[in-house]
């Protein structure tokens, strides 16, 4: 009415055409409340300037408002579930650290410093999130098996307001060179100098039963490892690395002891991975890689239906590196250019759909 005095706070949202006061009510000191003040914005943030009070008594101050945002929430680790014939990345955080919290959101790098939401936790659920999200754009959808992979987290509060992006974990990608030496990358954390991994465990399960046994230790900088009896279990085993070191958590804990440190798991599974030759789609025709693996060249054999087929080479960390139009059902690629490793073949058509490993040794 008139001759009250205020001290509320209002935003314009330009897009809604309309104002609405901010969650952070009555933000000026009690004493400080005042009429006919000026109000502006610039950089984001919001000043009042002036006014009076009933009486006559008047302002030459300035007053800054900086709008509120909740703290980015940490990720705890990101690990693989390898327990399911279907592997997905799952993301762990502990939401106690963060009461005001309503949901938490999880986004994945779908192209460079480009994060994509790809689902969401409320707060009264555990705080774990596993990613099935193939339909998202990014390489490969996600999936451990063919790449390295970064997530963040970020939240929204009780009063709808969402805070900055976490940093990002960096998954592990496991890859079996296929004659006893395995190798995999760093797992990272965004800001941090080095690795929060202390050790990396290469583990083998013998007969294929999910029963893995450590057989070698290395130092969580390490990169790679060898398996000396690797010609004894190729036809059979599973192998995989393990890693310790994080000290974190999670409001949802996983495996049997709970009181163990974190762990993060990636897998390669020699038994069904290492054929050169897959099912297609909708047909009993296959495409085969020979030879594999290949030192300067290969030769990719196509069924009757692969008519305009598209061929692409993928390495590890999902990035398309040669793209062929195959009008043949031989088809000969150069690959002296390619460094050691394990890369992906994707064949695709309208009707048929394949994506096979490829190691390259030269």
């Amino acid at each position: 009415g008139a001759g009250a005095i205020y001290r509320d706070f209002y935003e314009w949202d330009k897009g809604a055409n309309a104002w609405t006061i901010t969650p952070v009510m009555d933000w000026l000191p009690v004493g400080q409340e005042r009429f006919y003040a000026t109000g502006f914005s610039a950089g984001g943030k919001g000043y009042v300037v002036g006014g009076g009070v009933t009486g006559g008594s008047a302002y030459n101050d300035l007053w800054m408002y900086t709008p509120y945002a909740p703290a980015a929430p940490d990720i705890c680790v990101v690990e693989v579930d390898s327990a399911t014939q279907y592997m997905y990345n799952t993301v762990y955080w502990d939401k106690t650290l963060y009461p005001a919290a309503d949901s938490f959101i999880v986004y994945r790098e779908t192209s460079t410093n480009i994060y994509t939401r790809i689902g969401s936790v409320f707060k009264d659920s555990l705080s774990v999130f596993k990613d099935t999200a193939r339909s998202v754009a990014g390489p490969n959808g996600g999936h451990p098996d063919y790449g390295s992979y970064k997530y963040k987290l970020q939240l929204i509060d009780s009063f709808g307001i969402y805070s900055a992006l976490s940093p990002y974990h960096q998954t592990v990608l496991f890859q079996d060179q296929q004659n006893s030496n395995f190798n995999w990358n760093q797992y990272l954390v965004e800001g941090m100098g080095s690795t929060p991994v202390a050790n990396f465990y290469l583990m083998r399960d013998d007969n294929n039963t999910n029963n893995y046994q450590v057989i070698a230790t290395y130092a969580g900088g390490s990169i790679s490892g060898t398996d000396p009896n690797y010609a004894l279990y190729q036809t059979v085993a599973n192998w995989r690395v393990d890693a310790s070191g994080f000290n974190c958590n999670p409001t949802a804990r996983y495996g049997n002891n709970g009181a163990q440190s974190t762990i993060v798991k990636s897998r390669s599974n020699i038994k069904n991975n290492r054929t050169t030759n897959v099912q297609l789609a909708g047909g009993s025709s296959q495409v085969e890689i020979l030879p594999n693996p290949a030192s300067t060249e290969i030769t990719i054999l196509l069924p009757k239906n692969c008519a305009d087929c598209r061929i692409e080479i993928i390495n590890s960390i999902g990035q398309t590196i040669k793209k062929i139009s195959a009008y043949d059902a031989k088809n000969k690629i150069d690959i002296s250019d390619l460094s050691n490793g394990v890369y992906f073949v994707k064949v695709k058509n309208m009707n048929i759909s394949s994506l096979q490993k490829l190691v390259v040794q030269h």
